[in-house]
């Protein structure tokens, strides 16, 4: 769908830990990738949200439940374990 040899994106995302094993998150974010740094264009820049929940199995073990919107999409994401 798309593609391109550069990436520019940020996210900004909250956590909130509502009970012991349970925290809720919420995040938004942009990007866009081109092939040429001269090609960056910032009208293609693409929007995403979503918000999720992570039930700690252990200290170290979540199970995600994420649902993200973005342009003209959505999807809904069952992970184990965070990237940070």
């Amino acid at each position: 769908r798309y593609n391109g040899n550069s990436l520019v994106s940020a996210q900004l995302e909250l956590r909130q830990r509502i009970a012991r094993f349970v925290v809720v998150t919420a995040w938004a974010g942009a990007g866009t990738i081109f092939s040429e740094y001269d090609r960056f264009d910032t009208s293609k820049i693409l929007p995403n949200y979503g918000a999720g929940l992570r039930l700690y199995l252990n200290a170290t073990t979540a199970l995600r439940l994420d649902v993200g919107f973005g342009k003209d999409c959505r999807n809904f994401i069952i992970g184990l374990n965070e990237a940070f």
